[in-house]
């Protein structure tokens, strides 16, 4: 777990050396620099969204990026906040083609819907869907920030794209960007 630096304090009369700056700002601006973030992605198959259900959680199975130890395959769907702040979130969602239905990606916290965007496909059977949800949460430690897919096609289930091996098309990234 990273933890949020505090930049020393000086004293009227203390002599401050430029060891003392340079010990006082370089561990803030590296923090700054680098701040916790985590990006994960799918790059092996596709996933199955069933019909009509409140959705699913989409299980990730690539660590794109990962600074404060957020991931883990053994908690495929979950990005888990280390670092208390305010954070950066976004995820995006390819569906594969199909005519009829909307389509939704929405972000959880801790299981809790927090915001979503709802498209309808195009009508061409050869487009995909693809859409981006994000926003800003503060989290706190142990908080766990999903991406959840849903849609409303009649009939069989619809396909989440996998199979890029950078993880582009579907993904969820976490960034801290304040306390």
């Amino acid at each position: 777990m990273a933890s949020v630096p505090t930049p020393q304090t000086f004293f009227p009369g203390e002599k401050v050396t430029a060891a003392k700056l340079n010990t006082s700002t370089k561990t803030v601006q590296d923090f700054i620099l680098n701040p916790p973030r985590c990006m994960v992605g799918r790059s092996v198959s596709n996933v199955s969204v069933p019909t009509g259900t409140t959705g699913i959680a989409i299980p990730w199975d690539l660590e794109i990026a990962d600074t404060d130890s957020m991931w883990t395959a053994a908690a495929p769907t979950r990005i888990t906040i280390k670092t208390a702040g305010v954070y950066a979130i976004t995820g995006n969602v390819g569906f594969l083609h199909a005519l009829s239905g909307w389509r939704n990606g929405s972000i959880h916290r801790n299981g809790a819907l927090e915001g979503m965007v709802q498209i309808h496909p195009v009508q061409q059977s050869n487009h995909g869907t693809h859409m981006t949800v994000a926003m800003e949460l503060r989290c706190a430690v142990n908080d766990y920030i999903e991406l959840w897919a849903k849609h409303t096609t009649t009939g069989s289930p619809l396909d989440i794209a996998g199979g890029s091996s950078t993880g582009v098309y579907n993904n969820l990234s976490v960034r801290w960007v304040a306390l």
